[in-house]
């Protein structure tokens, strides 16, 4: 069995990103505005591989997007930008569209950094049965790297499993209680 380094690659794809020249990533920023949904949608993700802090907020607009490829590439760019996408995640995990709030949940599944787990709390606890079930679904999902680390919510996703007041939100717990 081979054990893979999840986060040492997350941070060699980062560094290699980071070297792209600052012209580069201002010509991705103006993508972002392109009417081609898939152009929009490559600049988001490559946005997301860059990480640079200040690119979550040009990114948490697209979480209210029509378009469903475009808030599933800003959740999971979001995510992968890592802590200092934080505070821009905590915002759209209080939005006040359910949708955002669980397109948010699904995207944390590409967390590499554990000060994201932080976020899984408040997804967790989401008045919005949607929002809850997709964050035990995505919590399942998390890399490798913080298996460990995730094991913090077996109580909470336990409770969830035997007391949610939504059939679909336990039937994910109990699912992702097995994972933990």
């Amino acid at each position: 069995k081979r054990a893979w380094d999840y986060a040492g690659i997350a941070q060699a794809e980062r560094s290699a990103a980071k070297g792209v020249r600052p012209a580069a990533r201002k010509e991705l920023l103006r993508l972002l505005a392109d009417n081609e949904i898939e152009v929009a949608q490559a600049a988001i993700v490559s946005l997301g591989t860059i990480g640079e802090p200040e690119d979550a907020q040009a990114l948490a607009p697209f979480l209210s997007n029509r378009s469903s490829l475009l808030r599933e590439a800003a959740a999971a760019s979001m995510a992968r930008v890592g802590e200092a996408a934080l505070p821009e995640i905590m915002k759209a995990l209080e939005a006040n569209s359910p949708r955002v709030r669980a397109q948010m949940a699904a995207g944390l599944a590409q967390a590499g950094e554990p000060a994201l787990l932080d976020a899984f709390e408040r997804a967790l606890a989401d008045a919005d049965s949607e929002v809850r079930r997709t964050a035990a679904l995505a919590l399942a999902q998390l890399p490798r790297p913080l298996h460990e680390a995730r094991k913090r919510f077996k109580p909470q996703i336990e409770r969830l499993s035997k007391d949610d007041s939504s059939p679909s939100v336990r039937a994910a717990a109990f699912s992702t209680f097995g994972s933990l």
